[in-house]
């Protein structure tokens, strides 16, 4: 990659790196939290959560849709001020012991921008015909130009759509919280 890790374990909320403000019946409120890692070339950005549960990246929208995944959209926005979001990623780590028979190479699983250029960065193993060695993403395209699996692919306007819908959800949430609605999940 191109982006190499510029913060490993980082909060935000203190006074390096401010929280995320979002708006509730009561006012303003602050969300403050730690990321595991950013990557960055100094422009652009990814932000890795490592993962040690099962990791669902077909459920994506649905579970930021719903507001139970909140977490990287989150983290991106946080850091948008300072860097280019172009991914935004959990990635699946296992102390588990697999034979070399069994052993494959990590999939970052997530959002990518549709940018063959911005992908490079992440991932230089992506090849003529679209594929990605590390991301769950998949650029080839159709005959019409499309993106024939845009399901991990957001556009740029998208990726800003999902940051500032994850940054409104924890706002809702915050509300449930300050009037009491405790519902188990």
């Amino acid at each position: 990659s191109k982006l190499k890790p510029k913060y490993l374990e980082v909060y935000f909320g203190g006074r390096r790196f401010p929280a995320i403000t979002v708006n509730t019946k009561k006012g303003e409120m602050k969300v403050v939290g730690k990321i595991d890692r950013i990557d960055s070339d100094g422009e652009n950005m990814t932000v890795i959560d490592y993962k040690t549960g099962k990791v669902e990246g077909s459920k994506a929208d649905l579970n930021l849709y719903i507001g139970k995944k909140l977490q990287l959209f989150l983290y991106a926005k946080a850091f948008s001020d300072k860097f280019k979001a172009i991914g935004a990623y959990y990635f699946p780590i296992s102390d588990k012991f697999k034979g070399d028979e069994d052993e494959a190479e990590g999939t970052y699983v997530g959002k990518t921008i549709a940018d063959e250029e911005k992908a490079l960065l992440i991932d230089d193993t992506l090849d003529e015909s679209g594929k990605s060695n590390h991301l769950n993403a998949n650029f080839t395209r159709k005959k019409d130009g499309g993106y024939r699996y845009p399901g991990a692919l957001l556009s740029s306007e998208e990726f800003e759509g999902y940051m500032e819908y994850s940054q409104q959800i924890a706002g809702a949430g915050l509300n449930e919280i300050t009037e009491g609605v405790i519902v188990p999940s």
